[in-house]
């Protein structure tokens, strides 16, 4: 069969996702808690030029990729998966280990996943919506918000569209 044959689709999108978020949460990765001095969108520029620079995959999460895809609440704590190396970005960075008041959070991933579907967006790497909504679902306070504000504004479109944009599968 042809590559276009072998694929599928779900039925309940929407239900997988919210039954997926429900099981979820981003503290299954190794989170290191991190403290910086500078702005928060210079840590993203700064962290976003020194995984580029040292080959390292990376993508911003939670808040830092939602702003700038779906800005939706201010933030002052930047958060990136990191896929190698997180101690080494850290010190390039010249960002401090902290047991409370973190303000940068790497997250080195369980699972690669994380990276699956990253997009390039202002210059930097953010991960999937998927992900993002995910991540932001299991963040208490706004997280929880911005979440289904990103789910309005860029899931459900993809899989809802308009009638006259529906195409059927070949038979």
């Amino acid at each position: 069969l042809g590559e276009e044959r072998r694929r599928f689709w779900l039925a309940k999108p929407e239900d997988l996702l919210r039954d997926w978020a429900q099981a979820y949460t981003y503290e299954v990765n190794d989170v290191r808690s991190l403290y910086s001095m500078l702005r928060i969108p210079e840590v993203e520029e700064r962290l976003a030029t020194e995984c580029k620079r040292r080959g390292i995959r990376y993508g911003l999460a939670l808040f830092s990729g939602a702003s700038r895809v779906a800005p939706f609440a201010r933030y002052d704590r930047a958060f990136a998966f990191v896929d190698e190396r997180p101690e080494e970005i850290a010190a390039a960075l010249e960002l401090k280990p902290v047991p409370t008041g973190a303000n940068v959070y790497l997250l080195r991933p369980y699972d690669e996943g994380v990276f699956y579907g990253l997009q390039e967006v202002g210059g930097a790497k953010v991960v999937s919506d998927i992900q993002l909504y995910l991540d932001l679902k299991s963040y208490k306070g706004r997280g929880e918000e911005a979440a289904e504000f990103l789910y309005e504004r860029r899931i459900k479109p993809r899989w809802n569209p308009e009638p006259d944009q529906i195409t059927q599968p070949e038979q």
